[in-house]
């Protein structure tokens, strides 16, 4: 959920709900094959809040609740779920604080300006949770217009932790919003880095289009991350506008790697 109060001096965002998910597992690292892959299941009730206050035209500063509670079925003995630390599963719950910045000239899809969210979560017995971790995410966007309804969007993401972070609480790639392209959760690890950028286009009407290109990788040690191997993928995409007020938009992207491709359908772009 996203609401917004008092002419957008507070922001409230969060997710509630109870899930029963299988989940893809390959391994840890970049480097992992996609001939070892796993499907594991998990039913986890989630409730996750984070409040923000806005402290001047255009920053918010606030606070971050999280808190899963990981039931993991079905583990084959000696296996790589197995083997992986928190294949028990466990309680995640975490406080953090979060700083955002948000010069975007529109909340769905901007034209032009920029947003940055920076955040911090720790997880610790004192919080409640199973596993002691830490972890520092970066999320900035920039929005350029080239010319009237052409637009340029890139995405810098970076995600860090520390300790004993349980496997599934660590950073993957891929998804619908992060190098699309590979598999659900195709490698993940404690660390990752990626950059996204995108073209949008009119078509006709409400009909647009995108082409996107994504490269990232992750790594175990924060001080190794830059060191790759990178992943890459790029795609092209429609838009059907749902929403004139909004502009909210259906998304149907097809993105490809070097291992395949997958198609994504769903509403509001990547990022």
């Amino acid at each position: 959920y996203e609401v917004y109060f008092d002419q957008d001096k507070t922001r409230l965002f969060g997710e509630i709900g109870y899930f029963n998910y299988f989940f893809n597992y390959y391994g840890q690292g970049v480097d992992s094959k996609a001939d070892d892959l796993e499907i594991y299941n998990a039913n986890f009730p989630r409730a996750i809040v984070s409040a923000l206050r806005r402290v001047s035209s255009k920053w918010y500063v606030g606070g971050q609740y999280i808190f899963d509670n990981y039931n993991i079925n079905d583990v084959v003995a000696g296996s790589n779920v197995d083997r992986a630390r928190g294949s028990s599963g466990g309680v995640v719950s975490s406080i953090g604080a979060e700083i955002l910045y948000d010069g975007r000239d529109q909340l769905i899809y901007p034209s032009k300006g920029s947003f940055l969210n920076v955040k911090s979560e720790v997880s610790s017995k004192i919080t409640g949770a199973t596993y002691q971790y830490q972890k520092l995410e970066l999320d900035f966007r920039n929005y350029t217009s080239v010319t009237k309804g052409h637009v340029i969007a890139s995405n810098v993401y970076m995600g860090l932790s520390f300790n004993e972070i349980p496997f599934f609480q660590q950073y993957f790639i891929s998804s619908g919003t992060k190098l699309r392209g590979f598999n659900d959760r195709r490698f993940q690890d404690n660390n990752v880095v990626l950059f996204q950028t995108e073209y949008r286009y009119p078509i006709y009407k409400r009909l647009g289009g995108v082409a996107f290109y994504g490269v990232g990788t992750l790594n175990n040690k924060v001080e190794n991350l830059l060191r790759g191997p990178y992943k890459q993928s790029g795609g092209l995409g429609l838009r059907f506008l749902l929403n004139k007020r909004d502009l909210i938009n259906l998304r149907l992207d097809y993105a490809f790697t070097n291992e395949g491709g997958n198609f994504y359908a769903t509403v509001k772009e990547a990022f």
